[in-house]
């Protein structure tokens, strides 16, 4: 294979994969924008991060993994209830036979 074509193809690649990426942050901002505009209409709050919420329950999924996060927080009430809803994230880590990770 011609040197010229290996970098054009390689090249092409990037080209894709960045589209890509520009492409799902895009949609992931628009998706963002369009929750804090509801949150902000029925006069909710939004968090982007709160982690005051990791320490809700000892039952699953809370206290797994590593790191655990609160994203995207919405607090509010609904018919006269209080409510809280969010995203709920934590890393794991995997050991094989040997104990590496």
């Amino acid at each position: 294979m011609d040197s010229a074509v290996a970098v054009a193809l390689i090249a092409g690649g990037l080209a894709i994969a960045v589209t890509a990426m520009v492409q799902h942050y895009n949609k992931q901002k628009a998706r963002r924008e369009k929750n804090l505009r509801i949150a902000l209409d029925r006069g909710w709050n939004l968090e982007a991060v709160a982690d005051e919420w990791i320490t809700l329950s000892s039952k699953a999924p809370f206290g797994r993994g590593i790191r655990p996060r609160v994203r995207e927080a919405v607090t509010g009430d609904w018919n006269g209830e209080s409510f809280v809803t969010f995203g709920y994230e934590y890393d794991e880590i995997h050991v094989d036979s040997n104990g590496r990770r």
